[in-house]
């Protein structure tokens, strides 16, 4: 079965208040929850970023470069589509799908 990988890129935009931001973290938990079964790599945030270069590195990463990712495993582009426009992530950024190529 294909897998995809969903790439995090956080916008900036971020809840008005705790509240909404424990609301859309809740969200996001049920989310996870309800398509445990495709997301064989539900969440894996990333930190200690660096953006390298021929000239060298520097920290941070770039602007908008991926925050985190998931692994998900569906039928088709289309089904993933679908898993992934109903996440509530995006209220805060984007998430860029890709299929991921089995080279073996």
């Amino acid at each position: 079965m294909p897998r995809f990988i969903l790439s995090y890129h956080h916008s900036g935009k971020t809840p008005a208040n705790p509240d909404q931001g424990a609301d859309q973290m809740n969200r996001y938990m049920a989310w996870m929850k309800q398509h445990a079964a495709a997301l064989t790599e539900p969440q894996n945030p990333l930190k200690n970023k660096y953006l390298v270069t021929e000239n060298g590195s520097t920290e941070g990463g770039k602007d908008g470069s991926m925050m985190g990712y998931s692994i998900l495993t569906a039928d088709s582009i289309d089904h993933a589509l679908t898993i992934v426009q109903e996440c509530p992530f995006l209220e805060m950024g984007d998430i860029e799908l890709a299929e991921i190529i089995d080279m073996h």
